[in-house]
């Protein structure tokens, strides 16, 4: 061993916690998670909720064997208190006929007067759609008083959806896509819509942000169709504008980590930015691999987040294992908590501590 490299200690086993598909009777604690959250793709209503899990639990059965609105929504549990305490989302595809993926692409457009002598850049917006949009990441939430924990639960939630879609990878688009939140005023009130949103539909921020999960129609005849240019805008509605709020800073930050990037496109309504990345290159997704799996008592010095996908239900967490010889070996614990039964795969792959 070389004395001057540091040995590495091995990964204690996590807590008791463990990912799986939502079920129908999850609706209470979904809607309190998505109290915390309100959003788009996790609303605070109970009745759209309870249709997300019954979407939800018809996409990962496979019924109908493929959809482009096939929705997959996980949630994390505390097994130790019975307690749900975290969500995440996968969408198959967001951008469909009939409801399309909007988005205000922004760019720069430059102007130049020979006469005198110099140019201008002027910042600018143009409405865009389309029906055969990305697969997108949402509905992340973790209850506050497990943030922050040394099993970095943040991670199991993000990165589920990257290892579940190199499982079924051929249900999902070749892009991804993540949403954040730009920073709103104290009172909730998306500063962009206000100047501009409401203008031309006159409803309020939350009004069209409902309609709009159902009903995009308002927003592509009612909003202009050509070159917006910022500058008429106020200085402190565009300092906002594709800036990822600091309550999602972290969300966004895990989401660099993994191969995402702004991609020059904003949310019509609040301005948040859209993050974009090539799905197979995605290195979660790239390296993720479908092996046997044994019992491995050895303590493990590599964290590798592993998955069981039963079709109708899915199973996941983060754990200390070891891979080799076409063999994942996982500590008594974890598959014990993934209910492992002998003869199954599991997919897993290596996450970064």
């Amino acid at each position: 061993m070389d004395p001057k490299k540091p040995r590495k200690s091995p990964v204690t086993a996590p807590s008791n916690f463990v990912l799986r598909s939502a079920r129908p009777d999850d609706l209470d604690d979904v809607y309190r998670l998505a109290r915390h959250l309100d959003s788009y793709n996790l609303p605070a209503d109970r009745s759209r909720l309870r249709v997300l899990l019954a979407d939800s639990v018809r996409s990962f059965a496979g019924r109908p064997p493929s959809h482009p609105r096939e929705k997959f929504l996980f949630l994390l549990e505390d097994r130790t208190l019975g307690r749900v305490v975290g969500s995440s989302l996968v969408i198959a595809q967001h951008g469909t006929p009939g409801l399309p993926h909007l988005f205000l692409q922004s760019f720069v457009e430059r102007r130049r007067s020979r006469t005198l002598g110099r140019s201008v850049d002027h910042r600018c917006l143009k409405l865009g759609w389309t029906d055969r949009g990305p697969t997108e990441l949402g509905g992340l939430v973790l209850l506050p008083s497990y943030r922050g924990r040394p099993e970095k639960l943040g991670h199991w939630l993000s990165y589920v959806r990257l290892l579940f879609i190199a499982a079924r990878r051929r249900r999902f688009r070749p892009r991804l896509l993540a949403e954040y939140l730009p920073a709103f005023a104290k009172n909730g009130v998306s500063p962009f819509w206000e100047y501009f949103g409401k203008k031309f539909t006159g409803l309020d921020y939350r009004t069209a942000d409902r309609l709009s999960i159902d009903n995009k129609e308002f927003i592509v005849s009612l909003f202009p169709s050509g070159t917006l240019y910022q500058d008429f805008f106020p200085e402190e509605v565009v300092r906002y504008l594709g800036q990822v709020g600091n309550p999602s800073l972290p969300a966004a930050q895990l989401l660099r980590k993994a191969g995402f990037a702004y991609c020059s496109q904003i949310e019509p309504f609040d301005g948040g930015p859209y993050f974009e990345a090539d799905t197979d290159r995605v290195p979660l997704v790239r390296r993720a691999r479908r092996t046997a799996w044994a019992v491995n008592s050895t303590p493990a010095e590599t964290r590798r987040l592993v998955l069981v996908d039963r079709g109708g239900e899915v199973r996941a967490r983060m754990a200390p294992a070891a891979l080799g010889g076409g063999r994942l070996r996982l500590p008594p614990t974890a598959a014990a908590s993934l209910d492992l039964r002998p003869g199954e795969t599991v997919w897993s792959v290596g996450v970064d501590r």
